[in-house]
């Protein structure tokens, strides 16, 4: 984004918590000698003159944080997820619908221009009805996590913290077609950790009658050249359609007259198009309202998870 746009600036930074210290900006892009450097990120919003806020805190505190830019009339785009709780999303709606001041999440996936494509077949009705599909995010779990990954009290849950990236994925290309959702969860690979499931797993019934595997886990090899991969699988009435971030250039479709690799074209990069809109410049990549339905579709599926109930998706705080 820094590139895309000369003339952005980060202007202020602050330590989201008690445990971070401000020295850890020093490298970070964009930050230089004359960036401000304030003690709490409420002297950085109490300070003003800001066109927006980048929020990054652990998952637990990201809602208040983000509900306390909202009541500043500061928009801001807040790390995945946008809340660790229905209660706490609630708080981010309200704080929006009182200020009317738009936020976003980092749902980085849309960068990938495949994920584009397909979203424009599907929606296009070129691809049919869908009638099933799966997307796969994979992490690699790492030499260790922080203690914090360990209770509930601290983490919010596996497929809250990475699965909302296929919830995003799913609702981008299918759209808001969820119906229902039950899912399972493991921490067998990692037991010392029990808050943290090394895999997530949920199926989730469409309103037309199909459904979607959405998968989330850390179970991607250490020695994988990347930290994460994700993959999507896409089967409609008229298409089939592929996608990986191994190339994500290429999407692979099958329909009844040929099987082909088409070439997606390049699209704008997904946090360039948010700052643009705060700057009056345009649509943003996702709107607030998406922002937080995504969210409260991944909190529903984590709470089918931890029930072993059958949990509604329809319906929503937004409507």
């Amino acid at each position: 984004m820094l590139r895309d746009l000369p003339e952005a600036r980060v202007v202020a930074v602050a330590p989201g918590g008690a445990d971070e210290a401000v020295s850890r900006f020093d490298s970070a892009a964009g930050v230089t000698a004359q960036t401000a450097r304030y003690a709490s990120y409420r002297d950085l919003l109490a300070a003003g003159d800001l066109d927006a806020v980048q929020v990054c805190v652990k998952p637990m505190r990201t809602a208040t944080v983000l509900a306390e830019c909202l009541r500043a009339g500061i928009p801001a785009m807040a790390d995945k997820p946008l809340a660790a709780t229905e209660a706490q999303l609630a708080e981010v709606w309200a704080a929006h619908k009182e200020t009317g001041t738009d936020f976003s999440a980092t749902h980085m996936f849309r960068k990938m221009r495949s994920f584009a494509l397909a979203h424009e077949l599907v929606r296009s009705g070129q691809a049919g009805e869908i009638v099933a599909g799966h997307c796969q995010i994979s992490f690699r779990w790492g030499a260790a996590r922080p203690d914090w990954f360990r209770k509930r009290e601290t983490f919010p849950g596996t497929f809250t913290f990475i699965g909302v990236h296929a919830v995003d994925s799913a609702y981008w290309t299918v759209g808001d077609r969820f119906h229902s959702v039950t899912g399972h969860e493991s921490t067998a690979p990692h037991p010392d950790y029990p808050a943290c499931a090394s895999l997530a797993y949920a199926t989730v019934l469409l309103d037309n009658g199909g459904a979607l595997v959405l998968s989330a886990d850390f179970l991607r090899p250490m020695g994988a050249t990347t930290h994460g991969d994700v993959r999507l699988r896409l089967a409609g009435t008229q298409m089939t359609l592929d996608a990986s971030d191994r190339d994500e250039t290429k999407l692979a479709v099958v329909d009844g007259v040929a099987d082909v690799v088409k070439d997606a074209r390049e699209i704008p990069f997904w946090y360039t198009t948010w700052a643009q809109h705060v700057l009056g410049q345009g649509a943003p990549f996702m709107t607030s309202r998406e922002a937080c339905r995504i969210t409260e579709l991944t909190l529903r599926i984590q709470r089918a998870i931890d029930t072993g109930d059958t949990v509604n998706l329809r319906g929503s705080i937004t409507d």
